[in-house]
């Protein structure tokens, strides 16, 4: 059995965890559960798609704890829910942020019932903060129902919560073997993560260091941003040498300043565009069924554009330029040619 878990808690008194993993697994009544370690119960669950397969587990715990650092390591995901009608249960639902902190999860969900469209201030509080620390917010009964006619509509509810379970690429996968549904940057994406998954434990057999956790993470999430650091510093290079005709000699402190801000630059951008998210808009445009895709890419369309509106206007742009980049490249494009599309005029523009 899979060590790869998903985390569920409750910071309200009146409502169980287990009422989540009772509608994900969709049974009347849960199984006998699995005791993980003290305070932390966990029941099966065989993730199917039409990409893979993975069994994980769905643990749930009443006290604010990721137990050990075994299990906090195999933690993937957290989802807690709260009363939003309580102050008192935001604050406890906050106090989690120390301990995901230190293991930081790939999936991050704040669920409550609703809040109503009447408290706009604490509406806009609750999204801040989640945005301010990596959430997504998941009503399970919003107040406003969409259009039956909006050919977009945004998933909601724990048909969003298995959404998400669904879109993370998990450490263990099976990949299926139909090549017309997988995309073959997909398919590369989770060779590669997989691979050094393997390389990192062969390196460190103890898996007991919790320090180094994150730097797994942003090793296997920041592929693109790499790429975009190499690319720009050769850019730096190039610039310097047609320069040094007119400049004696170049300041190396300003070029060393230059190049720092342009990495804590493409930092930043590859941070709000993680790499499940290019894959997901590249693997949209290479498959013979779209509908499930469309409904992934489309349900995170909303957070992009807050974490868009939360940059400068620079850096905006730079966001915008990135996600047209993931796109442009989804449908075959190279990424050279994209700088000759920037460069037409708007009359040689269709």
């Amino acid at each position: 059995m899979s060590t790869n878990s998903a985390l569920f808690t409750s910071c309200c008194k009146h409502y169980d965890p287990d009422l989540l993993i009772k509608e994900i697994l969709d049974v009347e009544s849960l199984p006998t559960s699995n005791k993980e370690i003290e305070d932390i119960v966990s029941y099966n669950w065989k993730i199917d798609t039409k990409y893979y397969t993975a069994d994980i587990k769905l643990c749930t715990t009443k006290k604010r704890t990721v137990g050990t650092a075994e299990f906090a390591e195999s933690v993937q995901a957290a989802v807690i829910y709260f009363n939003a009608s309580q102050a008192e249960s935001f604050d406890l639902a906050k106090a989690w942020l120390p301990y995901l902190e230190e293991i930081s999860p790939a999936i991050q969900l704040l669920v409550c019932r609703n809040i109503p469209q009447s408290q706009a201030t604490h509406r806009h509080n609750v999204q801040k903060w989640c945005l301010d620390n990596d959430f997504e917010l998941v009503e399970l009964e919003p107040e406003v129902r969409q259009d039956e006619d909006d050919d977009f509509q945004e998933t909601t509810g724990i048909k969003r919560i298995i959404q998400a379970l669904h879109a993370h690429m998990w450490p263990d996968m099976v990949l299926k073997e139909n090549h017309h549904t997988v995309s073959p940057y997909m398919r590369k994406l989770m060779e590669e993560e997989s691979l050094s998954k393997k390389e990192q434990e062969s390196e460190d057999p103890s898996k007991g260091d919790n320090s180094s956790l994150k730097t797994d993470r942003m090793k296997d999430g920041s592929l693109e941003s790499d790429k975009c650091e190499k690319e720009t510093n050769g850019q730096l290079e190039e610039k310097a040498h047609l320069t040094a005709g007119k400049s004696a000699t170049v300041d190396p402190d300003k070029e060393k300043a230059a190049t720092h801000s342009t990495k804590e630059e493409n930092k930043l951008l590859g941070d709000l565009l993680p790499d499940d998210d290019v894959a997901l808009m590249q693997a949209l445009c290479s498959e013979e069924e779209e509908a499930e895709s469309f409904e992934q890419l489309f349900s995170k369309f909303r957070l992009m554009k807050e974490k868009a509106e939360s940059l400068p206007q620079e850096k905006k742009k730079k966001y915008a330029e990135k996600v047209t980049l993931a796109f442009w490249k989804g449908i075959g494009g190279d990424e050279d040619e994209i700088g000759i599309l920037s460069d037409l005029s708007d009359s040689e523009m269709p």
